[in-house]
């Protein structure tokens, strides 16, 4: 039986003092091509956060922005962390994420329709 699709999902809140401009540039040419290059990774989308749904206008948030990655083992993605934070690439990302993160919250899970599926031919 394989194995559940898992998704890792990091929520960021950024220093009060970082413009979004100025991480969506950091995403864009440090992040993404860093974890794209992961081999553990088949997908990896980030997301700004707008606002809250049940809001009638955009607004602060707690959370300024998800990212959204699907592996297929969480293990090997933290394995390839660690080997990415031995390179330039990965201080220079260490480097940004410090700069700019005040606080995240990493968390993972599997699709609930995958995890019935996988319990009802077990």
């Amino acid at each position: 039986m394989s194995e559940t699709r898992k998704r890792i999902l990091f929520l960021t809140r950024l220093k009060p003092n970082v413009a979004r401009d100025s991480w969506d540039e950091f995403v864009r040419e440090i992040l993404l091509p860093l974890v794209e290059g992961f081999p553990s990774v088949n997908s990896y989308d980030v997301y700004r956060i707008r606002g809250n749904v049940f809001q009638e206008e955009e607004g602060e948030t707690d959370w300024h922005y998800v990212d959204v990655i699907e592996v297929n083992d969480v293990g090997a993605y933290e394995g390839d962390v660690a080997s990415a934070m031995e390179t330039d690439a990965g201080r220079m990302f260490e480097e940004g994420w410090l700069a700019m993160v005040e606080e995240w919250l990493p968390v993972y899970g599997s699709p609930i329709d995958e995890i019935w599926q996988k319990d009802s031919n077990s």
